[in-house]
């Protein structure tokens, strides 16, 4: 490992304990706050259970993505990643804008189905909604500091995009298989089953 890896994970393992009390936050407040209701008519199928990136895939991200990063611990944006999973497209929209509107944190929408899907139109792939959200400037739980490093990526998405999105991640898109076009032309065609399902 050289002088520049070691920094940046350094930096980064620093960062962790922190990390993981915003996780905590934020899944605890997304399941017993604001889709409490949702949560009691069953409509959460998969509940929000945070994880923290892994130091190599950190390190691979800030690195060697050619996203040319200047601050890699406040620019990448999943270092804390949650999901909820729902049945129904049309209940992604009702999360996306709780969380959206929600007072409790800082938030941006990062990735929308559909404007993917309106800007690629004939594309069958992964779907998820993604919205950031981090501290609020005023948050006294964690040192001022660290405010802007903190973010936690939520991924919303049905329970068929969660199918597809397991099945595709290990296997194309950081796996063996993320230039076999044969695979890579099932999935497009199982997302569009899905899709139309």
């Amino acid at each position: 490992m050289n002088k520049t890896e070691e920094e940046v994970l350094e930096q980064f393992q620093a960062l962790k304990p922190q990390l993981e009390k915003w996780g905590n936050i934020v899944d605890i407040y997304l399941v017993e706050g604001l889709l409490q209701d949702m949560v009691d008519e069953h409509l959460i199928k998969i509940y929000p259970s945070f994880r923290i990136k892994e130091d190599k895939s950190y390190l691979f991200k800030a690195l060697y993505r050619k996203k040319n990063y200047t601050n890699p611990i406040e620019n990448i944006e999943d270092k804390i990643g949650t999901r909820i999973v729902v049945l129904k497209s049309d209940d992604i929209k009702i999360v996306q804008q709780r969380i959206l509107e929600a007072n409790a944190w800082e938030s941006k929408l990062t990735k929308n189905i559909d404007q993917e899907i309106e800007d690629k139109p004939n594309i069958f792939d992964y779907q998820s909604s993604h919205v950031v959200v981090k501290p609020l400037e005023n948050d006294n739980r964690f040192p001022r500091e660290v405010i802007n490093s903190l973010t936690c990526e939520i991924q919303i998405r049905t329970l068929l995009q969660h199918a597809f999105a397991e099945v595709s991640h290990d296997s194309t898109y950081k796996g063996p298989y993320k230039n076999d076009k044969e695979i890579l032309r099932r999935l497009a065609k199982a997302m569009a089953l899905m899709e139309a399902t």
